[in-house]
């Protein structure tokens, strides 16, 4: 599970599918072109973090 303190998904939490889901719909993949590249660089930089 993952949960966010950053806008639009504020407080939330999110399954590992979910976050794929996110990746797929909302994510510029020119800038992150794999999942795994987009979700180490997030986890890393706090935007979302694993509980």
């Amino acid at each position: 599970m993952y949960t966010t303190y950053e806008s639009p998904f504020a407080g939330r939490t999110f399954t590992e599918h979910q976050m794929q889901n996110i990746y797929q719909l909302m994510i510029d993949k020119s800038e992150y072109p794999t999942y795994e590249g987009w979700m180490y660089d997030m986890t890393k930089s706090g935007v979302y973090e694993e509980i």
